[in-house]
């Protein structure tokens, strides 16, 4: 597994998910794998509800596995709008939520921070932060 692919995945996903919140305020989950030679494929459940974070995880968990056993993908990514608390900060923000992980079995939660700008249009992106997750997609 290439680190450039897996970092070409992640600047993929980050590039998407900022153009729909800077575009529309939010984005519905999504996930997308890199398959060895570089090939990405995004993944998007077909429909759009109010259905619940565990349930978006799951399906999009499965989309993923089914592409790691069609596509022998080698990353994937699981992108989610969400919120946190960052260090030092007194109330939650948005944030954009990556789960990543690679057949490596690396596996973290990277997280970019956003709030809207107060007097001027669009976004305004915080300190990164990376969280180490377990692997469960590449058992």
């Amino acid at each position: 597994m290439s680190k450039d692919d897996t970092n070409r995945l992640i600047n993929h996903c980050l590039t998407f998910a900022k153009t729909m919140v800077e575009s529309r305020g939010e984005f519905f989950p999504f996930a997308a794998t890199i398959a060895p030679g570089g090939a990405m494929n995004q993944l998007q459940p077909g429909f759009f509800t109010d259905e619940s974070p565990e349930t978006w995880r799951g399906m999009l968990e499965s989309m993923v596995k089914a592409s790691i056993m069609k596509d022998g993908a080698c990353a994937a990514v699981l992108c989610f709008n969400g919120r946190v608390t960052p260090h030092g900060e007194a109330s939650p923000q948005n944030a954009i939520l990556m789960d990543v992980e690679d057949s490596d079995g690396e596996s973290f939660q990277f997280v970019q921070p956003y709030k809207k700008k107060t007097l001027l249009k669009g976004y305004v992106y915080g300190k990164t932060l990376f969280q180490r997750l377990e692997p469960k997609l590449f058992r």
